[in-house]
């Protein structure tokens, strides 16, 4: 930044025949800047300029000296950021200062998944999405370096203007486990983290920091990150950054959920008992029969509390749940602890009236995004 400053400022003084109202072009943006012609001169306003490129000028009385602040992008106008410079995917920046670990940040994409690290993994609720960064470490140093969850801060703004701070937990591109090492002289590790952001919009902005009042390295996000997919993106955001509070879902598809990925295999009226519980007269069960998958490392429980199922009727009613999980064999309920990776099948059931057919399924799990099925067809 103080190089650009310094640029600038040579391009004004070389220049001749400025008026008052110059107007100038900074990094492709237009700025009027005050100016003056002295002796064949061009001079500019320095607290102009430096607001042009984001900075701003106080005067110190006890030292008698203009302090001029830098940061933010160049030719933009508004409040001081922190000293820095704008970085681009791809390219390898040095931050820390006098501690300085180099970074290049490879790729940034959108996901409502689950996004696993070590023994962790991190779910977005139904108001958030996930930014899922993957980035390159490299020590620049001629002494080992510690590389792990604080090695970098990152920081990503809404489009409110509002920040979202990182997981503070970093995984290793390599094996998925949590990134904890020493990196010798000139070592690089592929390093990836996510950031809880909103579920609606894009993130314009990424801020990278290595340790305190150190210039940091921002990133012009917009446009850059990969997008939402069918069928969690929202077709009305025509950037593919916007997730569904409530996703469409298919029959025979598995969908994540939190700890569990879950498809919907099947879904049929009866009038047969459900664990030896025969429908009341005028009534009948809708039983939908699902596959649930642990995507968690460890072990997880299952049970009928794992998920929360809704059935709603045609006429906008929303039937009773039985508040059973029932297993797929056996007229008995299912309470098991799934191992990691392990699918289970399992049934759930409702009591509807025999004159008004279930609608719409949803399920979700605690405070996740839900998944809704249309039973409009079902039989």
């Amino acid at each position: 930044m103080v190089r650009r400053l310094a640029m600038v400022i040579a391009f004004i003084v070389v220049c001749a025949g400025i008026t008052n109202a110059q107007s100038f072009v900074i990094n492709g943006k237009s700025v009027k800047l005050p100016t003056i012609v002295k002796g064949g001169s061009a001079f500019v306003d320095a607290a102009a300029l430096a607001k042009a490129l984001g900075a701003s000028v106080t005067y110190n009385k006890a030292t008698k000296q203009y302090v001029i602040s830098l940061g933010g992008a160049p030719g933009s106008v508004g409040t001081v950021q922190m000293a820095g410079g704008w970085g681009e995917l791809g390219k390898e920046y040095s931050i820390g200062g006098d501690n300085p670990m180099n970074l290049a940040l490879r790729s940034a994409e959108f996901t409502v998944g689950q996004v696993r690290i070590g023994d962790e993994i991190g779910v977005p609720y139904a108001d958030e999405k996930l930014l899922v960064l993957r980035y390159t470490i490299h020590n620049p140093r001629k002494t080992d370096q510690s590389a792990c969850w604080s090695t970098f801060d990152m920081t990503a703004v809404d489009a409110s203007d509002n920040n979202c701070e990182y997981s503070q937990n970093v995984g290793q591109e390599t094996n998925s486990g949590t990134l904890n090492l020493y990196l010798k002289p000139a070592q690089k590790v592929e390093a990836y983290t996510y950031i809880r952001v909103p579920a609606k919009g894009e993130i314009p902005k990424l801020i990278v920091k290595r340790g305190s009042n150190n210039p940091v390295v921002r990133y012009d996000l917009k446009g850059k990150v990969k997008p939402l997919s069918a069928p969690f993106a929202d077709p009305s955001d025509s950037t593919g950054a916007t997730a569904f509070t409530q996703v469409p879902a298919q029959f025979g598809t598995y969908y994540p959920l939190g700890n569990f990925d879950l498809k919907v295999e099947s879904a049929a009226y009866t009038n047969q008992p459900v664990l030896r519980d025969a429908p009341k007269s005028g009534y009948r069960y809708l039983v939908a029969t699902l596959w649930i998958k642990n995507q968690h490392p460890k072990e997880k429980s299952v049970s009928w509390s794992t998920f929360q199922p809704m059935l709603q009727a045609e006429d906008g009613e929303n039937l009773e749940w039985k508040q059973h999980l029932v297993s797929a064999t056996r007229a008995e309920d299912l309470n098991i602890y799934a191992q990691p990776g392990q699918e289970v099948k399992a049934r759930i059931y409702f009591l509807v009236r025999t004159d008004t057919p279930a609608k719409t399924l949803s399920i979700q799990e605690g405070k996740g995004r839900a998944y809704l099925f249309d039973m409009s067809g079902v039989k």
